[in-house]
């Protein structure tokens, strides 16, 4: 071989040699991610149009189809404040793609919260080993779960709080990274769907800007204070219109009342924290001593030292809702602020600094990398089985027969009637897409539109709601079980005072109630009894 041959053939060898060593960091950010999002979709499942997810499309079913709900006192008297977020579903309504594009959406916002999550752990310098075992530690910790029973992605639906929460992870991730002008829009737009990040996230990125230009002794650049300005407005377009509506409704329920029904009755899960389990506290606290000593061996590190700064604020905002919104309830604002939903946060930058110390102390740190990818695997294989969660949790949800009566419903009465329905039911708005009298689900979220709610509630239950058990599935069983046992004539009674046309109950009334029954529904659905009160 020539000269000129050995040296043409050292090059080719040295360009693909080069071409794989630069490869590989692509191909292992792709399987991290790849591995990150399969186990929580795996863990979380999916789903549209249950439970929670249907609080958040009855407001875009009204206005993107106004002849339906429009005698329907929750989806018109009460405040929506998702108005980014309801203006985007309003569209996908109409366009008739709304499901298959939630279901996109909800599989991206999967993908880029493990983007950031990637970009954040190679920021504090680890690699595939660092993120796969951070992943472990966060989803054995309660299933990524934090205070309050928020998650990143919610519900395990396409909804504005998971919007809002990878939006701020991904102003976070770039922080560390030094763009902070693209942080601060991030941190916007996280704003922009969600009122509780509209106040927190500007919050959280203007104490980081304080103390990183006191720390590095310069003044902020142009383009930091454009990024600035745009999550200032931003968050102002969510919080600007729910303040002229709050500002409009007048003053609320007293305090005590407030805490009473919204807290210990609608929201323990939520809100009261002395009530939450033990295991919910130990999966938030028990990675603090790990991500202490790395934050501690880590010291001088810019981006190691930012993610404690983060943490430590966050968990500023954890005590504060603890003894103002816990163990005292300061005011309905403290509340409302919802402050325990940024405990994923913590969690979630815990666990990756708890994963980068042991990595870094780790004698041979592919081992753990390893048990934590076959540990990944069996659980994405058992929630695979059994269903997310493994089968041990599942969202309520209403049983078949009575959305075949819903769907029935839909197709066979007009559409400006009201119902009265079982009170404890969660899908008959959308389902039926009728407007119903009250529901236990749907609640207002001003003190303010409390009273009408708790009112409707205690006059078709014959009872002071606030001896209703708790949580959540004992509350529904006792509704359910009580509405099912009033007599017929209070049934007719409540139905008239708010102008509602049909009675829709789980058992057959008496022979005096005969004519009233609409009879066709029954052959389509015998679980379920409709009564027209105008026949």
């Amino acid at each position: 071989m020539t000269a000129s041959a050995l040296t043409t053939t050292t090059a080719k060898e040295f360009e693909r040699s080069a071409t794989r060593s630069s490869a590989r960091p692509r191909i292992e950010a792709v399987l991290a991610i790849g591995f990150g999002v399969a186990l929580t979709l795996a863990m979380q499942g999916y789903q549209f149009g249950r439970s929670n997810h249907t609080v958040y499309l009855i407001d875009a079913l009204r206005h993107a189809s106004p002849h339906l709900l429009q005698n329907d006192w929750f989806a018109t008297q009460t405040l929506h404040y998702h108005a980014a977020f309801g203006l985007m579903t309003r569209a996908l309504m109409k366009l008739g793609v709304i499901e298959p594009a939630f279901l996109v959406g909800h599989v991206a916002l999967a993908v880029l919260l493990h983007a950031a999550w990637w970009r954040i752990v190679r920021a504090l310098g680890g690699g595939a080993a660092a993120f796969v075992i951070s992943e472990i530690l966060f989803h054995i910790s309660a299933a990524g779960t934090g205070l309050g029973m928020y998650q990143f992605l919610q519900d395990g639906a396409f909804l504005p709080s998971n919007i809002a929460s990878v939006a701020m992870l991904w102003g976070i991730s770039l922080w560390l990274s030094g763009r902070r002008a693209w942080s601060a829009l991030l941190f916007g737009v996280s704003g922009l769907f969600h009122l509780n990040y509209a106040i927190v996230a500007p919050a959280l990125w203007v104490l980081l800007a304080a103390t990183a230009w006191w720390r590095d002794g310069r003044r902020p650049t142009g383009l930091e204070w454009l990024g600035a300005v745009a999550m200032i407005e931003l968050c102002l377009m969510n919080i600007a219109p729910a303040a002229i509506v709050i500002a409009r409704r007048g003053p609320g329920m007293p305090l005590a009342e407030f805490i009473d029904v919204y807290v210990h009755l609608r929201h323990p899960h939520h809100y009261a924290p002395l009530a939450w389990p033990a295991w919910l506290w130990i999966s938030l606290l028990w990675p603090l001593p790990l991500a202490w000593l790395f934050f501690r061996d880590a010291r001088g590190t810019v981006p190691a030292e930012q993610v404690g700064q983060i943490v430590m604020i966050v968990l500023l905002l954890l005590v504060i809702a603890f003894l103002g919104a816990g163990v005292w309830y300061a005011s309905e604002t403290l509340v409302q602020l919802s402050l325990w939903r940024f405990s994923v946060f913590v969690k979630l930058l815990t666990c990756v600094a708890a994963a980068m110390w042991i990595t870094t102390h780790a004698r041979r740190a592919w081992l753990p990398a390893a048990a934590s990818v076959v540990i990944g695997l069996a659980m994405i294989a058992g929630c695979l089985v059994r269903g997310p969660y493994f089968g041990v949790f599942s969202i309520t949800t209403d049983d078949p027969p009575y959305l075949a009566a819903c769907d029935w419903i839909r197709a066979n009465t007009p559409a400006d009637a009201i119902f009265l329905v079982p009170p404890d039911e969660q899908d008959f708005r959308l389902r039926a897409q009728r407007a119903i009298v009250v529901n236990y689900k749907c609640v207002p979220q001003l003190s303010s539109e409390l009273p009408a709610w708790r009112e409707r509630l205690g006059q078709i239950l014959m009872m002071d709601i606030r001896e209703l058990p708790t949580p959540f599935p004992k509350t529904l069983a006792a509704i359910r079980d009580r509405y099912e046992s009033l007599p017929p004539e209070h049934y007719a009674n409540v139905a008239r005072r708010y102008d509602a046309r049909y009675v829709l109950v789980g058992r057959r009334l008496p022979d005096e109630w005969e004519p009233k029954r609409v009879t066709a529904m029954n052959d389509a659905t015998p679980a379920y009894f409709l009564y027209d009160l105008q026949r």
